[in-house]
C-alpha cells in the first residue's frame, strides 16, 4: 500500500521541499563539522560516533513510539517512517514550529483524518515533554544547586503535562 501524502511523489513542490530538507541537512552537517573538528582535535570520533549513533536511535524509537500511538494495523510502519523522517526534515528547516503543522497534514491524510493527525502530533509531544521532564527531575536529584538554571522550562513542562491529562 502505497502512503498517500499531501502532494503526489513527482509534483515540483515535493521535490523542491526533497531539495531544500537535503540542501539544509548538508549546511548543517557542515556547520556541526566544522564546530566539532577543532584544529588539533579534542573530541575523540568514538564520542562523535556514539552521538550520531544515539540520535539515530532516537529517530528509530520515535518511528516506533507514531506506530503505537496511530493504533491503525492498516498503516505500514515504511509509510510512517517516512512520513515520520521527511516531516523531521522539514521541521528542521522551517522555522516557528511549521513544521508541526505540516507533520499535522501528513498524518493526517495518510489516517484520513484531520483531527487523529492533530492529536497524534499532541500525543507526540507530550511524550517529549514527558521525557524531558524525567531527565530534568533526574538531572535535579545529582545536582540541585543547579535547578535555579531550569526551573522555568521544569515547571513549563509539568504545566503542559498536567493541563494535558486534565482537558484532553
Amino acid at each position: 500500500m502505497r502512503a498517500r501524502t499531501l502532494a503526489p511523489a513527482g509534483t515540483a513542490l515535493r521535490k523542491a521541499l526533497y531539495a531544500v530538507a537535503l540542501a539544509s541537512t548538508l549546511v548543517l552537517a557542515v556547520v556541526v563539522l566544522s564546530a566539532v573538528w577543532e584544529t588539533p582535535p579534542t573530541k575523540p570520533l568514538g564520542v562523535i560516533l556514539l552521538a550520531t549513533l544515539t540520535y539515530m536511535g532516537s529517530h528509530l524509537l520515535r518511528i516506533a513510539r507514531l506506530a503505537l500511538l496511530s493504533g491503525d494495523a492498516g498503516l505500514s510502519l515504511r509509510a510512517l517512517a517516512k512520513i515520520h523522517l521527511f516531516t523531521s526534515s522539514v521541521s528542521l528547516v522551517t522555522p516557528f514550529k511549521l513544521g508541526e503543522l505540516y507533520r499535522m497534514v501528513e498524518l493526517s491524510v495518510l489516517t484520513r483524518s484531520p483531527v487523529r493527525g492533530v492529536i497524534l502530533v499532541w500525543l507526540e509531544r507530550v511524550f517529549d515533554v514527558v521525557v524531558i521532564l524525567s531527565l530534568l527531575l533526574l538531572a535535579s536529584l545529582f545536582s540541585p544547586a543547579a535547578v535555579t538554571s531550569y526551573l522555568g522550562v521544569l515547571v513549563a513542562s509539568l504545566l503542559f503535562v498536567l493541563a494535558t491529562l486534565f482537558f484532553v
